[in-house]
């Protein structure tokens, strides 16, 4: 329990832009904040000092997330987020089990009490990864600019070793003797053992990846695919094994 919500007590996080406490704070607004120790309830107070207040820009400045845009009452820390994206990518927990495991350390003894902010924040979740490969990719600082053989906002990690024309190989490379030619190459490998076997098994036709939208991620675009799939006509596979022991195999 957060000591802002004890009865009679006047304490609230004020999110004045210098961090300092607010001389031109407005009313308190009670709000439940997801973080890495638990989930709790508080008063903030947003800064009337300029102008009618910015709830995202404040609560971004102070490092609080929105979970929905409709709702300003439930924040995720941005330590949280990075706490659990570190968490699912070494040891796949899901965000259900991150969630409980909040709810645990908030309250071990009444944690049904505790407000289950579980679908708020696969939504948080989903915008914050989002948000981190634009800035990481560079695309939030409009690399495309630079970049303009390259796919518009692409998310994909590049190698900036392998060679491209007109980037990072020397004009007339077409012209390198044979004897050294091998040395402008590329070699693009397939692993046999990738498999995307939980693509297809989300049933939620609103939880869209939105890396897969315009073909800027590793999925192509959706529309694009089906459009190509329409024109083009089925064609039936030719068994060409004829051996009972290869048959037997596949």
């Amino acid at each position: 329990m957060d000591i802002s919500i004890l009865k009679n007590s006047s304490y609230n996080i004020h999110l004045c832009s210098d961090g300092s406490s607010c001389a031109y704070c407005g009313n308190p607004h009670l709000m439940t904040v997801v973080h890495t120790n638990g989930i709790h309830g508080t008063r903030v107070s947003y800064c009337f000092h300029d102008r009618e207040p910015d709830a995202i820009e404040q609560l971004m400045r102070a490092h609080l997330f929105l979970m929905i845009l409709k709702d300003p009452g439930t924040v995720v820390t941005f330590h949280a987020l990075d706490d659990f994206h570190k968490h699912n990518l070494v040891s796949k927990k899901a965000a259900y089990d991150y969630v409980g495991t909040l709810c645990h350390l908030t309250d071990g003894c009444f944690t049904a009490k505790i407000p289950d902010p579980n679908a708020k924040f696969l939504m948080a979740a989903c915008i914050w990864r989002q948000l981190c490969l634009e800035k990481w990719t560079g695309q939030a600082y409009n690399l495309t600019a630079e970049f303009p053989h390259r796919t518009p906002n692409s998310l994909i990690t590049f190698c900036p070793a392998c060679p491209e024309d007109s980037f990072n190989m020397e004009p007339n490379w077409e012209k390198t003797p044979s004897l050294y030619r091998h040395m402008n190459q590329v070699l693009y490998g397939l692993d046999g053992n990738f498999h995307t076997g939980q693509y297809t098994k989300n049933m939620d036709p609103d939880d869209i990846t939105l890396e897969t939208v315009n073909g800027i991620g590793y999925f192509p675009d959706q529309v694009e695919v089906e459009q190509y799939l329409n024109k083009t006509p089925e064609v039936q596979e030719v068994r060409l094994l004829t051996t009972p022991f290869f048959n037997t195999l596949s």
